[in-house]
């Protein structure tokens, strides 16, 4: 663990750079995440590129860009798609943390990461996931946490742009996340309708 990251010191701070871990490597960003939340919620990390897998990695309650507007690779609206989605998404970092998969082999190239991020008292949250290049698994099931079991959800694919709407007794007893490619990322947005 980075010096930076010493208890007394994130008591009176919020560490905006977390690590020198290899920057710009998503798979680190996700694990780093993924661990932090559960007790340091409030944190940042780097930001180099805008494809939603390495920016999905890169989320979380802060964000530091370190894109170089000169890159071919990388356009003004990229970026700027980037900074909207992240305020969108910034205020779910501040509700309960759930991971919904294991804690074993996060450093592994052939598994999924996902997590969720509920507001209880507003009835809403997200659920991110990620499956690694190596992972030859286009779905995996997931029990969502802090729903309520007689309330609807609609849920939202960020990506395919698809509603879908599921009790929330369903979504906890288990739900299919489903990405088609490797790398790949999974952004579902959700919300209690009754």
């Amino acid at each position: 663990m980075e010096g930076r990251l010493d208890l007394e010191t994130v008591t009176r701070s919020a560490p905006l750079w977390r690590t020198d871990y290899s920057y710009g490597e998503p798979d680190g960003y996700q694990n780093h995440t993924y661990g932090l939340n559960f007790y340091l919620p409030l944190s940042g990390t780097g930001l180099y590129a805008a494809d939603p897998y390495s920016f999905r990695s890169s989320l979380s309650s802060a964000m530091v860009v370190n894109w170089k507007i000169t890159d071919q690779n990388i356009s003004i609206p990229e970026m700027q798609r980037c900074v909207q989605e992240f305020k969108l998404l910034r205020p779910y970092y501040y509700g309960d943390y759930y991971p919904l998969t294991p804690a074993e082999n996060l450093t592994q190239e052939n598994i999924w990461l996902s997590y969720q991020l509920n507001r209880q008292e507003r009835g809403d949250g997200i659920i991110l996931a990620f499956r690694r290049k190596e992972n030859e698994t286009e779905s995996i099931r997931v029990k969502l946490k802090g729903l309520v079991p007689v309330k609807n959800y609609e849920l939202y694919d960020d990506d395919s742009k698809q509603k879908k709407v599921f009790s929330g007794e369903q979504l906890m007893d288990g739900f299919d996340l489903t990405i088609k490619t490797a790398p790949g990322s999974l952004l579902i947005k959700y919300h209690a309708i009754n």
